[in-house]
């Protein structure tokens, strides 16, 4: 029940507390309580090789398609909800990422979590030019965040967990 309980009428506000409380004495949530008193325990997300397959016929396809798309084999990863991606560099260092994580990290053994501080870690030691398919560093990319790497992935819809 809240502290305090503001009704508008006629574009005014009332203070309508003491009937708000009244009525909650009169009709008691019958509401059982499902759980304890805690969340419960969070499994850990392992993501399974399987999902993340960069063939499209015979070609290795990833690609970042502007700032909205990451084309990854056949599948399209939209992350035009992702609010925090502000430049097509970003994308574009999105999409190496994570067929680099996949060479490296995503092969069922590590929670995506764990892959995530791995690959960050990586990038902090040798940048961001490790995740190029290129011999010559790529002046084309800028850093994301773990939080829109992980965004990414879980965007996968081929992405099937442990």
């Amino acid at each position: 029940m809240a502290d305090q309980v503001i009704m508008m009428n006629e574009y005014r506000p009332v203070d309508v507390s003491k009937e708000a409380k009244d009525l909650c004495r009169e009709y008691p949530a019958l509401r059982v309580a499902e759980r304890g008193k805690g969340f419960g325990k969070l499994e850990p997300r392992v993501p399974l090789p399987e999902s993340f397959d960069p063939q499209r016929g015979r070609k290795t396809k990833v690609k970042a398609r502007g700032l909205d798309t990451v084309q990854f084999g056949n599948y399209q990863i939209e992350l035009d909800d992702v609010e925090q991606l502000i430049d097509p560099s970003q994308t574009r260092a999105i999409a190496d990422i994570i067929y680099y994580a996949w060479k490296r990290y995503l092969h069922g053994r590590y929670p995506l979590s764990e892959a995530i501080r791995r690959i960050e870690n990586d990038l902090d030691q040798y940048g961001l030019e490790i995740v190029s398919p290129f011999k010559e560093k790529s002046g084309d990319y800028a850093r994301p965040r773990g939080l829109e790497i992980a965004a990414a992935i879980n965007r996968l819809r081929s992405l099937k967990i442990r």
